[in-house]
């Protein structure tokens, strides 16, 4: 619900479509999710799924501080005349 909110805060007139992609974007995670079970079970062993979850916990986390990074560099840069790198 939280990142709804946000969506719909940050472009409002684009609600719709934000909230179609967020919901897009989550089942598309639980579909790789199964994929990637399914691909690392053979490789990895099944009681070893664990260990495979914690390495993509930790990329989701550094891509998620990589993003909040660059929408408080983005916020910043409103008052004053910068750059945000792509």
């Amino acid at each position: 619900m939280p990142q709804q909110y946000r969506l719909v805060a940050l472009a409002p007139s684009i609600a719709p479509v934000l909230l179609g992609l967020n919901t897009a974007g989550s089942f598309f995670g639980m579909s790789a999710a199964g994929l990637i079970g399914a691909v690392a079970s053979p490789i990895v062993g099944a009681h070893h799924l664990g260990l495979v979850g914690a390495g993509l916990a930790v990329v989701a986390f550094i891509v998620a501080e990589l993003a909040t990074m660059r929408i408080a560099a983005a916020e910043n840069c409103r008052t004053a005349t910068c750059s945000v790198p792509a």
